[in-house]
């Protein structure tokens, strides 16, 4: 089963980073959703994000859960939880937030609170390994030169071999 799954890419000032997640299964799965910003500044990547805000959203695009600053949020344990790296400082600017959800596609926009512009890694954990499951992410996001690539990543659970498709369509779009 995929257990994590992330994007790095580039907000530009204004601008906004895509992605969407699928569950699948028939029961609700609880999730953390994390948008690091100046916690990759502890992974030497300069140019992050200082800001970032992250907002979820359903399939009919109702906004179902947004966090600015997790850092603010005292009763919040679960960002660091699921070991999930990097570790965001205490009073931090980066964002997360743990939902339960139905099986469905969500779709999370992260963009600079401030309107400002940098780097994230967004990351979907599954917090409960049973099903329902992660199945799929998507990201859209600006791709230039050198640093200025999406970057995506996954984690699988268990010791047996999966098949997975990565798709890259690009202009297509």
């Amino acid at each position: 089963n995929l257990v994590t799954l992330s994007a790095r890419s580039l907000v530009r000032a204004g601008g906004s980073s895509s992605s969407s997640f699928t569950i699948e299964g028939l029961l609700a799965k609880s999730v953390l959703i994390r948008a690091a910003g100046p916690a990759l500044g502890h992974l030497e990547l300069a140019g992050f994000l200082a800001d970032p805000r992250l907002r979820v959203f359903d399939r009919n695009r109702v906004q179902i859960g947004t966090n600015n600053d997790w850092g603010t949020q005292v009763s919040f344990p679960a960002a660091n939880q699921a070991e999930a790296t990097p570790v965001f400082a205490n009073g931090s600017k980066d964002a997360a937030v743990q939902l339960t959800l139905v099986p469905g596609t969500y779709d999370v926009v992260v963009d600079g609170n401030d309107g400002g512009d940098g780097y994230i890694l967004l990351q979907v954990y599954d917090l409960e390994t049973n099903k329902p499951r992660l199945v799929m992410l998507t990201t859209r996001g600006y791709v230039g030169n050198g640093q200025d690539t999406v970057v995506v990543g996954f984690t699988i659970a268990g010791s047996r071999s999966r098949k997975i498709l990565l798709r890259a369509p690009g202009q297509q779009l």
